[in-house]
């Protein structure tokens, strides 16, 4: 939940605009009066930074810890969430002692930042990819794409039942939702969910699998969701 009651562009005050000048921009992740997001430089290696927003002005932005920001690594996708009497933040690294590609890693907020980042280990990492993290708290579900475990091609979006570090095995949410293109970034919001894809079927770019849309499905947070095609967005 953020501050912002409509959708609005954002700006930086000067100094942040100094301090991040030719970064790109990325993943925002809202978290109460916080901001989080990745700023990656031209070889697309990114670290993740904090924020304040104030009158759709992001200001007070500062790098991470070297806890989430392990020099050397592409550390990027922030996302957090309170369990328990807890915050986690969720972020994909392809740090050392992973478990191969873009792993899952999440570590606890602490008073002095945040804590030593953990591998969420095998059950949900793989020597391939696992990326887009989104942990939802009414279902208490990971929600996640990787392009290893077993799916229909490409990147599939899952679910993983439990916190950290009990997570079950994964589920595939599904042919509808997944399919031979890429999905990510798959994201609760109330009754409802969204997602991107770079599908070719209902794609604003046509036969094209070259651009991303945005999809809705409906979501219930004791099932899995049920995919609508009349719902994109």
């Amino acid at each position: 939940t953020s501050n912002l009651d409509k959708a609005e562009a954002l700006i930086l005050d000067e100094k942040t605009e100094k301090l991040l000048e030719k970064k790109h921009l990325a993943n925002p992740a809202f978290f109460g009066k916080d901001f989080y997001f990745s700023a990656g430089d031209r070889n697309f290696q990114c670290e993740i930074y904090s924020a304040q927003i104030s009158n759709n002005q992001i200001s007070k932005a500062s790098k991470l810890n070297k806890n989430i920001n392990n020099p050397g690594s592409n550390n990027t996708m922030p996302k957090l969430a309170k369990i328990g009497e807890d915050i986690f933040l969720f972020f994909v690294s392809d740090r050392e002692r992973g478990m191969g590609g873009l792993d899952i890693w999440v570590s606890k907020k602490a008073s002095f930042g945040f804590d030593e980042a953990l591998n969420l280990g095998p059950i949900i990492n793989s020597p391939d990819n696992e990326i887009s993290p989104f942990y939802d708290t009414l279902s208490g579900s990971l929600f996640f794409s990787s392009d290893w475990h077993i799916g229909f091609g490409g990147y599939d979006i899952f679910q993983s039942q439990g916190k950290p570090f009990s997570f079950e095995e994964p589920k595939n949410l599904g042919y509808g939702i997944n399919g031979p293109a890429n999905e990510y970034y798959f994201s609760p919001m109330g009754k409802g969910a969204t997602f991107s894809s770079n599908r070719k079927e209902d794609n604003v770019e046509k036969s094209s699998s070259c651009c991303y849309d945005l999809y809705e499905v409906s979501y219930v947070t004791d099932s899995l969701p049920e995919f609508d095609s009349s719902t994109i967005v």
